[in-house]
């Protein structure tokens, strides 16, 4: 189980960095079968396992399902029912990206890229489209 903090920024005029969305939720692997009534996120291990849409019916309290795919993409749904691909080796990366990008009313079809930097206190921040040092990159593909 993770507790994931997500802050998406924009360019700014000054050239720093503007908050566009902040996000904190609790992911779990769909191996942690005790802690999945309290997640927002899951994120499936197994990539011939049960489909997005299948884990967000089994946990109605969780927001945002993924699952890799065999060819190393994972595929992200939503709640709201939208499905989209994303190319990232990291499957929980994609989810805090689309859970913060969820909560804050945005499609998923909006979100392109996220580049997950280290935070000042070392946890994750995505930025879409964003510079700095990458932690891992999350692409959608379709």
């Amino acid at each position: 189980m993770r507790h994931v903090r997500v802050l998406i920024t924009e360019p700014a005029p000054e050239g720093r960095a503007r908050v566009v969305v902040a996000d904190e939720h609790v992911c779990v692997t769909s191996a942690e079968r005790d802690r999945l009534a309290v997640a927002d996120v899951i994120v499936g291990l197994d990539p011939g396992a049960e489909t997005v849409q299948d884990m967000l019916r089994r946990h109605p309290g969780c927001l945002v399902a993924v699952r890799p795919r065999p060819d190393g993409r994972c595929v992200v749904g939503t709640r709201d029912g939208q499905v989209a691909v994303f190319a990232t080796p990291e499957p929980w990366a994609v989810a805090a990206a689309a859970h913060a990008w969820t909560v804050a009313g945005r499609r998923l079809d909006t979100l392109g890229t996220a580049t997950l930097t280290p935070g000042e206190d070392r946890r994750p921040r995505a930025r879409p489209g964003g510079a700095g040092r990458p932690l891992v990159e999350v692409r959608r593909v379709r």
